[in-house]
């Protein structure tokens, strides 16, 4: 990766919901002046997914914006969410992704994704496509290690990760029991809200 802060990252996830280890990332990330700004982008329809997102599209997009104005005010600053995912309409691909951000803008990108994630990157839709239009930034759980795939530009870094799981959250949230240490606030009221997950 070369002039990292002039770069732009893209962040993706389901964000179903988005939860504290998101947001320790982003600042993590941000606080460590990798890049100009972090694009999050909830997505669509992903098809390496077992099952779709619980929550709509506007609920998964509403808990992603309460949840970054927790964030300190520099942090947010630096963070930009964008729609095309869900306003597609369509199976989500990365690639489709990189190209409409590249036909707006002429900046270099780069895509964040979880050390987990990283082990299914060569399934990405045209992937050897993809890696010649972004390079890869692999966040890595404590203790893991992550393997260079041919052809592709990646570079992994260690920031503590919280070892949290949005299916663990909502299944605890079915349960009835808290998950105030893992969601933020705002989302978890939001949660509350609108019966999301099967809460009460």
């Amino acid at each position: 990766m070369v002039a990292i802060n002039s770069r732009t990252a893209i962040f993706g996830g389901t964000f179903d919901p988005i939860h504290r280890g998101h947001l320790h990332l982003l600042s993590e990330v941000i606080q460590r002046n990798l890049f100009k700004k972090i694009i999050v982008i909830p997505s669509g329809k992903p098809q390496l997914k077992l099952s779709p997102p619980q929550a709509d599209s506007k609920s998964r997009l509403a808990m992603v914006k309460l949840a970054i104005t927790e964030l300190p005010i520099q942090v947010q600053e630096k963070i930009e969410v964008n729609t095309f995912e869900l306003e597609n309409n369509q199976n989500s691909y990365a690639i489709d992704t990189v190209a409409h951000l590249k036909s707006v803008s002429t900046d270099a990108f780069t895509w964040i994704l979880g050390s987990d994630a990283a082990l299914n990157l060569p399934k990405w839709h045209r992937f050897s496509e993809l890696s010649q239009l972004v390079d890869f930034l692999v966040i890595l759980r404590p203790g893991s290690t992550f393997t260079p795939i041919s052809g592709a530009n990646l570079t992994s870094l260690e920031i503590d990760a919280l070892q949290l799981s949005s299916t663990e959250i909502r299944n605890t949230i079915f349960t009835g029991k808290e998950v105030t240490s893992a969601v933020p606030d705002l989302v978890l009221q939001y949660i509350k809200r609108n019966g999301l997950y099967a809460s009460a």
